[in-house]
């Protein structure tokens, strides 16, 4: 890249390079070079457009972006790219956002532990049964048998 500024190819693989390793700066710069060379590149714009947004630029991205929708170098696939992310950049700069997050949900238990019949507990190391507190009063819970 450094060698020849004005080769469209290297830089371009260059800034993909550079923005796939998380160097977003780096591609930002590679982008902004080649606008400077080749000014009416409607792809170049978008690139910095999206660079911006990830870095949490929405002005600048949105101008980017704009801009872009200017030139006459694009699909409508391309164009419909741009305006959904026009979109998305206009809402990241409204003033007021309200977010929430609600979340609902049923559960049912039945206690098993209050079941009708006796049941064999092993307490001590030998059988006994348990009673049911509802069908036995008094402080005592177990018998042994």
């Amino acid at each position: 890249m450094l060698p020849q500024p004005a080769n469209l190819s290297n830089t371009i693989q260059y800034a993909v390079t550079a923005a796939s390793h998380g160097d977003i700066e780096s591609a930002i710069s590679a982008y902004e070079q080649l606008r400077f060379y080749n000014p009416k590149l409607a792809a170049t714009r978008f690139q910095l457009g999206v660079l911006y947004y990830q870095l949490g630029s929405y002005a600048q991205a949105r101008g980017y972006l704009q801009t872009a929708l200017a030139m006459p170098d694009f699909t409508p696939e391309f164009r419909q790219k741009i305006e959904d992310l026009l979109e998305i950049v206009d809402k990241k700069l409204q003033p007021d956002q309200f977010y929430g997050f609600a979340q609902t949900g049923l559960s049912y238990q039945t206690n098993a532990s209050l079941s009708a019949g006796a049941q064999t507990v092993l307490a001590s190391e030998r059988p006994s049964t348990a009673i049911s507190s509802r069908s036995r009063t008094g402080t005592g819970l177990a018998r042994s048998g």
